[in-house]
């Protein structure tokens, strides 16, 4: 409330600040159920400068609801396995936050990436999204799961929540490193787990991964480590 407005009526504001007001312009976005998801998406963005703005998947949560293929249930189910959520070691704020959802999200759009990021990785993700939600993809999501959830139960075995936090915080470079390399060298988990360790360690141990840095905003820097993963993984 304005202090200099208070008690003011519509016959006793100034006439002044009576024609501003008479002359500003209100816009009226009408969203329907079958709007564009890029218009949905862009007015969650605009709408989306509170005191508690939504993280991205937060945003995706809330727009790829209702559509053939329920991928949203697929990444709640995975973000409530225990076992993850001892993996990732997160704080309840940042599970609000859904990024557990996303790190499901990132696995899977990282393990079927091919070629170039014409985007952004959260513009990237969000297209895998909704590729996938309409049914436009040809993703078997029972099949993703499990492959992902295998590997989940073979890391916290084996390292534990140390794997992603070599310096303390959670190190997303390397979560995407392995999300982007390890499913193309490896169909199955079973049976090369040795053979997964070590290309594990070598990549942590890579002076020439090392080097790349660990910015997740470098298109440039994120595919020179994915690229370099691949061929550590390769060589295996």
């Amino acid at each position: 409330m304005i202090p200099q407005l208070e008690g003011l009526t519509n016959e006793t504001i100034p006439i002044k600040l009576k024609t501003t007001l008479k002359r500003s312009v209100c816009r009226v976005e009408i969203v329907r159920w079958d709007s564009l998801e890029d218009i949905r998406y862009e007015l969650f963005n605009r709408l989306n400068t509170g005191a508690s703005p939504l993280s991205d998947q937060e945003i995706r949560n809330c727009i790829f609801r209702a559509y053939p293929v329920d991928l949203n249930r697929v990444l709640r189910d995975v973000a409530k396995v225990p076992e993850f959520n001892e993996l990732i070691s997160l704080s309840e704020a940042k599970k609000e936050q859904m990024f557990l959802e996303e790190l499901t999200l990132r696995f899977f759009a990282f393990r079927h990436l091919k070629g170039e990021f014409k985007t952004t990785v959260p513009q990237y993700l969000t297209e895998f999204m909704k590729e996938v939600s309409k049914g436009d993809s040809a993703l078997d999501l029972e099949a993703e799961k499990a492959y992902f959830v295998e590997l989940i139960h073979l890391l916290v075995k084996e390292y534990g929540s140390k794997i992603f936090r070599p310096k303390g915080n959670f190190a997303l470079h390397i979560f995407d490193s392995i999300a982007y390399a390890l499913p193309k060298r490896f169909a199955n988990i079973a049976g090369n787990e040795k053979v997964i360790f070590s290309c594990i360690r070598k990549l942590l141990e890579d002076d020439t991964y090392l080097s790349i840095g660990t910015s997740t905003f470098s298109n440039a820097r994120i595919r020179n480590r994915m690229n370099r993963a691949s061929e550590i993984f390769n060589g295996a």
